[in-house]
């Protein structure tokens, strides 16, 4: 498949696109409560992940928006697409299912902490749910959807190895960036693994604050901001690397900022401003995202623009 075929499908179901003027009738309503009542099971299963874990409180805002992006989905599907869709098709496939899902929720239960099965249930949610889109509206249609259900699986819990993996890279990061930074302005602060150090007083740049948090969030923002704005392909992807980087630097300048105040105001002070500085790093780092999302719409509007002058200059 060549990328023009793969990013119309991609945006098979944009704001450009027909929109279908069927309302939902019999089968489709039956397929959207099936899909949205196999989300919700999947959510309630994590909850547990987002209550009591330290990276994900930003999940509750998936669920929301997730139903947002697939309403607008599914009302500009293209009409000519849609098929009778048999009630015999979600009784067979719930028969299957549940014995499935009733298993994995059983491991779920005895140890809410264990991601295996988390990542299996909502591999078996997603491919059931465009396996249902794709019986009643067809394969475009079904592919579509694919970015509302990424942006729906940014609130499960990563692998525990990827996890602990991304805070190990990035305490190092943050702790060698900010130690660095502290030496250009004359500062001699010892960075020395997940510790800054000035006259024997010391900052531990725990797992928290090793901006694991805000790379997820930030990354759960940006696939927001691909499928809100709609953007393409190739930008959605160069969103969610730059959110990296977004995270990344916020989190560094939350560490200097954090830092000096342990360093000259003592204990207290950074206790007391350690909550509000890291969400207005979630706040600047969304609004950067925002921004660079604006951006690139605008590049790509002067880009259609200059294609169409060239077109009518040759023609």
């Amino acid at each position: 498949m060549n990328s023009d075929s793969s990013q119309a499908i991609f945006d098979s179901a944009s704001p450009d696109g027909v929109a279908s003027q069927e309302g939902l009738h019999g089968p489709g309503v039956a397929l959207v409560i099936a899909i949205g009542l196999l989300w919700l099971e999947l959510y309630y299963s994590v909850t547990p992940v987002w209550i009591h874990g330290d990276y994900y409180e930003y999940a509750w805002f998936v669920p929301p928006l997730a139903a947002f992006f697939f309403s607008q989905r599914w009302r500009q599907r293209s009409q000519v697409e849609c098929s009778p869709f048999g009630g015999l098709v979600l009784v067979v496939a719930a028969g299957i299912l549940l014995p499935v899902l009733f298993t994995i929720r059983a491991f779920e239960g005895f140890d809410p902490s264990w991601r295996p099965p988390m990542l299996l249930h909502a591999g078996i949610v997603t491919l059931l749910s465009h396996w249902l889109v794709w019986k009643y509206c067809g394969r475009r249609a079904s592919l579509g959807m694919i970015p509302v259900t990424i942006f729906a699986l940014s609130a499960i819990p990563y692998p525990f190895q990827l996890e602990q993996a991304l805070i190990r890279v990035l305490t190092e990061w943050v702790v060698q960036a900010a130690g660095g930074l502290f030496h250009l302005v004359g500062r001699p602060v010892m960075a020395t693994g997940g510790v800054l150090e000035f006259n024997g007083t010391k900052v531990e740049v725990t797992d928290g604050c090793s901006g694991i948090q805000s790379l997820q969030s930030l990354v759960m923002v940006a696939l927001c901001f691909g499928e809100f704005f709609r953007v393409s392909t190739a930008q959605r992807f160069l969103l969610v690397g730059l959110a990296g980087a977004v995270a990344l630097t916020v989190n560094v300048g939350r560490a200097l900022y954090l830092a000096r105040i342990r360093f000259d105001q003592g204990e207290s002070a950074f206790h007391a401003a350690h909550d509000g500085v890291g969400h207005a790093a979630f706040a600047i780092g969304g609004l950067c995202l925002l921004l660079i999302t604006r951006a690139l719409i605008g590049m790509e509007g002067r880009k259609r623009k200059t294609l169409r002058r060239t077109q009518v200059k040759s023609s």
